[in-house]
C-alpha cells in the first residue's frame, strides 16, 4: 500500500507542477477573460463567471488538460523505467540484440497496465489527491522535490542505460 502512496505522490506533484505551468503560461487567458467585453459575451451564453469555467477546464484532477498533461508524464516515465531496465538487462549479458516496434508497443502496455492498477483504477488517484491537498505544507514542499529527483533520475539513467546498453559494462576498468 506503501508503494502505491507513493506512486500517486508522483502523479499528485506532477499535477501540482502542471497546473503551475498553466497558470504561468494561461495568464494572458485569465487577462483576456476579466475584460467586460469578454464577460458579456459569456453572459449572453448563459456563462456568469468565465474564469470559474476556465479554472475548471485547466485545474479539475478529474477532466482538466493539466491532469491528462500529467498522467501522460507518469506513463512516460514507466515507459522510460521499462525500456531503461532492458538496456541494462541487455547491455551486462551483452546481447547483441535491437529493440523493433513490437518492443516498444510491450513497454507502452506495460506502462499503461502499471499506471492503470496503481493510480488510475476505480479513480484511486482522486482519493489519494484529497488526502495529499491536506498535507502541510513542508511535506508538501518535500514530496516535490523527492519527484523532481526521482524524474530526473529516471531520464538520466534512460539516457545512460544506451551506452551501458551497446557497450557493455567492462568490469576490470573498475
Amino acid at each position: 500500500m506503501k508503494t502505491v502512496r507513493f506512486f500517486n505522490l508522483i502523479l499528485w506533484n506532477l499535477f501540482r507542477f502542471q497546473i503551475c505551468m498553466r497558470r504561468i503560461l494561461c495568464y494572458p487567458l485569465w487577462k483576456i477573460t476579466n475584460m467586460k467585453c469578454v464577460q458579456n459575451l459569456y453572459k449572453k451564453r448563459g456563462v456568469s463567471n468565465p474564469n470559474e469555467v476556465l479554472l475548471d477546464a485547466l485545474e479539475s484532477p478529474e477532466t482538466s488538460i493539466s491532469s491528462m498533461y500529467a498522467e501522460g508524464h507518469y506513463i512516460v516515465l514507466f515507459f522510460l523505467l521499462f525500456f531503461c531496465l532492458t538496456n541494462v538487462f541487455l547491455g551486462l549479458l551483452q546481447n547483441e540484440s535491437h529493440f523493433s516496434l513490437v518492443h516498444f508497443v510491450l513497454f507502452s502496455a506495460m506502462a499503461f497496465c502499471v499506471t492503470y492498477f496503481i493510480s488510475f483504477r476505480k479513480d484511486k488517484y482522486l482519493r489519494y489527491y484529497k488526502e495529499f491537498n491536506k498535507l502541510p505544507k513542508r511535506e508538501k514542499r518535500r514530496s516535490a522535490w523527492m519527484t523532481f529527483f526521482i524524474t530526473v533520475l529516471v531520464w538520466v539513467s534512460t539516457i545512460v542505460s544506451f551506452p551501458i546498453r551497446y557497450q557493455g559494462l567492462d568490469w576490470t576498468k573498475w
